[in-house]
């Protein structure tokens, strides 16, 4: 699917059933820190599956789906706020030693919600950090852990960078 300078080659989601939270962490599935931070009831795990695991397969799926392989990516956006923790937990799609992410930009933007890839791409495009025909790879994480991935690649660069 082409959108004007873009063009989405694979998308891939991962919704994992719902367990109580105590059920979750328990068996160290959900982490003790994040579900008392979150005061959640109930969260989205994998059962055996870890969330670093969970966003390798969804990530692994997106690149099957867009015909790459993890040395295509040029770049990562991600979720603000998790900060350090966050590629050390969910960079596995690409693999954590060729980590490209927006940790520098959502240390200065925070948590902006639903917002976070897109600002992060937005962020990578003004800077241009992905040059036409570089491929990006956007995590999205759900409440719980629910990974969605897109596969973007810049045809030319957007017309409303400067």
């Amino acid at each position: 699917m082409r959108l004007d300078d873009l063009h989405i080659a694979g998308v891939a989601t991962r919704l994992p059933k719902r367990f109580p939270v105590e059920r979750a962490v328990e068996p160290g599935l959900y982490d003790a820190e994040d579900a008392a931070q979150g005061d959640w009831v109930s969260v989205a795990v994998a059962c055996e599956t870890s969330p670093p695991d969970l966003a390798a397969r969804a990530g692994r799926l997106a690149l099957e789906r867009s015909g790459l392989d993890t040395a295509d990516i040029a770049r990562v956006t991600h979720m603000n706020g998790a900060h350090e923790r966050f590629p050390r937990r969910t960079p596995a799609p690409i693999g954590p030693e060729t980590w490209r992410g927006t940790l520098e930009f959502s240390r200065r933007a925070g948590h902006l919600g639903a917002g976070d890839q897109v600002a992060g791409f937005d962020h990578l495009l003004e800077t241009g950090a992905p040059a036409p025909g570089d491929h990006v790879l956007m995590i999205g994480v759900g409440t719980g852990i629910s990974i969605s991935c897109v596969v973007l690649r810049i045809d030319e660069r957007p017309s409303w960078v400067v």
